[in-house]
């Protein structure tokens, strides 16, 4: 088998799609035919055609255009994980999409243009190729998430995500600047190299360094820089959010710890003051603007703002234990994340023809609905970290690894938070279970598809005791090979 085949294949089939679709999905002649369920199929059978390709080639090690692209075991095991999420979205979308009117040709390409791009990022060797992979999967996202062209909210999440993102992006081509303007290298090979024998304590380099973590804080949705993404969550539809909220956080984070082993292992002190504030702000922003939220989005939002305060806790401390227990809880998170989404993506309300927004919409829905409230009440208690389901575990292993170190009195802000943020999950239970109103909600069936995804992944997460070793084996092979 051709070590270079599977990305090569993917891109090759996305172009074709991506042609087909302009001939033929804008041809006048044929009146715009929608074509939707056609890209759809098509770009599933593109993936699963990756994942066989992808499998054939794990035991490679492989080098694309003279050291710009190495993708090693991890690479091939992130690309797999992602490819396998990619499609769970692809499947469970089509039934949001069409219950709002959105079935628009474009969103599987831009889907599989946003994953082909994070499977070069997270193999590339170079920053010029790296930065320009960053804008191309940025501006997919900027154009998903104003997907739904008919709702104003969503052309603003749209226009709010490309300034913010734009913003972003020119921090982090600044501090690329400041860092071949010392080194006059783009190669990380090089850098590396540089940086591990070049004693330098210049103003160019640190400043360089914190934009480039800047700019990453905007990705990774930690505050301070976090005002946008409750507004683009709630502006954009539910099946682009289920993508850009979840999919990309497993790549940005190895690609962090990528630039500490080469940026800034010699320069710790950036590291650790930076990121120790950055987990500060982002567990007090997280928590207390989670409180008052009635919006199920923003509520994610919030959360996802108060977990990147885990992560960045646990990404201070760099050794093997802690990035293990950190890349599992990523995982964890993703996979919980995305599997609220779906559920509140299918949502339905047949009365009103729009999906179900807001937290008091459930009042008293175990009474109408006793399986599905089951599920939901489920799913919260996972997030909040409850036992026995997985999230609780992932936070224990977590707070334990940091507890060892020498930054362990940050151990009690994160508990102080976690207790916090349990209040705004468990009052969505008790709005579902407890609350003495009748309200009645005419939600659509969901299809069989859904149900079952949904289901598998609640009994995962209840079942995580007796089951956590491939996650815990996936997490210690990706951790490994950071630091080899």
């Amino acid at each position: 088998m051709l070590t270079f085949l599977p990305e090569h294949y993917l891109i090759i089939g996305i172009l074709f799609l991506f042609s087909f679709g302009i001939i033929y999905g804008l041809s006048g002649n044929l009146k715009y035919p929608s074509f939707y369920n056609n890209t759809l199929y098509l770009s599933i059978v593109l993936l699963i055609n990756f994942v066989f390709y992808t499998i054939e080639d794990f035991i490679h090690n492989t080098i694309y255009y003279n050291f710009f692209f190495i993708k090693d075991g991890s690479t091939y095991i992130i690309e797999l994980i992602l490819t396998l999420l990619t499609i769970l979205i692809l499947i469970t979308s089509f039934f949001y999409n069409k219950k709002n009117n959105i079935l628009y040709w474009e969103y599987p390409i831009l889907i599989l243009f946003s994953t082909i791009s994070l499977y070069y990022l997270i193999s590339s060797n170079e920053l010029i190729s790296f930065y320009f992979l960053l804008e191309f999967q940025s501006i997919c996202f900027y154009i998903l998430a104003s997907y739904n062209r008919k709702i104003k909210k969503s052309l603003e999440s749209g226009i709010k995500y490309f300034i913010m993102g734009s913003f972003s992006s020119i921090l982090l081509i600044l501090g690329f600047s400041f860092i071949y303007g010392v080194s006059g290298l783009t190669h990380l090979e090089d850098l590396f190299i540089f940086f591990n024998t070049v004693k330098t304590k210049s103003i160019q380099i640190n400043i360089g360094l914190i934009l480039i973590l800047i700019a990453f804080m905007f990705k990774i949705y930690a505050a301070p820089f976090h005002f946008w993404v409750s507004e683009v969550y709630h502006g954009a539809p539910t099946s682009s959010v289920m993508f850009f909220a979840t999919i990309p956080l497993l790549v940005y984070f190895i690609i962090l710890y990528k630039f500490y082993f080469i940026f800034y292992i010699n320069n710790t002190d950036v590291w650790k003051y930076f990121l120790t504030i950055i987990c500060m702000c982002s567990l007090l922003c997280g928590t207390l603007g989670a409180l008052y939220q009635q919006y199920i989005k923003k509520l994610l939002a919030y959360s996802s703002i108060m977990n990147m305060g885990f992560t960045t806790a646990a990404i201070i401390i760099i050794n093997v234990s802690t990035t293990i227990h950190n890349i599992n809880y990523i995982l964890l998170y993703i996979l919980n994340t995305l599997n609220i989404l779906i559920i509140f993506s299918n949502l339905f309300h047949i009365k009103t023809k729009q999906n179900v927004e807001t937290i008091y919409t459930f009042t008293g829905y175990f009474k109408q609905n006793k399986l599905l409230a089951l599920l939901i009440m489920c799913m919260f208690y996972t997030v909040a970290g409850l036992p026995p389901f997985s999230f609780f575990f992932a936070k224990l292993m977590i707070l334990t690894s940091i507890m060892s170190t020498t930054i362990n009195w940050i151990v009690i802000p994160i508990i102080i938070s976690t207790l916090i943020g349990s209040f705004y999950y468990i009052r969505i239970v008790q709005l579902i279970s407890y609350s003495t109103q009748t309200q009645w909600i005419w939600i659509k069936p969901f299809s069989y598809i859904t149900l079952f995804i949904c289901f598998s992944i609640f009994l995962f997460n209840l079942l995580y005791i007796g089951n956590s070793s491939t996650f815990n084996t996936i997490s210690y092979y990706i951790a490994l090979e950071l630091y080899l």
